[in-house]
């Protein structure tokens, strides 16, 4: 995966403009999305980047939601005019629906054995 791909994406999820102070999250999120996949994927298959953009994104807002909730007014009550959480679950479900356009290509860590009697 190649960030140059991601980072548009990111901005566009995002709405950011500036997003040099972001490129550890999108970093990091590249690291995330390769740590998902089966051994032998390919790293240059179209829905990678959309995967990995919508995970920085997702930890974007997880950074934001939770700095807003501490974000008072000067009259001491949170500003309504921008809902972290309602960005936070947009987010979640983005990346969720990306998630599953690559279930293909993702390690199922799922399984669980719990005996045999």
């Amino acid at each position: 995966m190649d960030i140059t791909q991601i980072t548009p994406l990111f901005i566009l999820f995002s709405g950011q403009n500036d997003v040099e102070i972001y490129t550890p999250i999108i970093q990091n999120a590249i690291r995330e999305v390769q740590s998902m996949l089966k051994v032998g994927t390919n790293q240059t298959d179209e829905r990678l980047p959309f995967v990995a953009a919508s995970v920085a994104n997702y930890r974007y807002t997880q950074i934001t939601a939770a700095r807003d909730k501490i974000a008072y007014t000067p009259a001491g009550k949170i500003d309504e005019t921008h809902n972290g959480i309602q960005q936070f679950d947009f987010a979640k479900s983005l990346m969720e629906q990306y998630m599953c356009s690559i279930k293909d290509l993702l390690k199922d860590d799922c399984f669980s054995f719990t005996g045999i009697s």
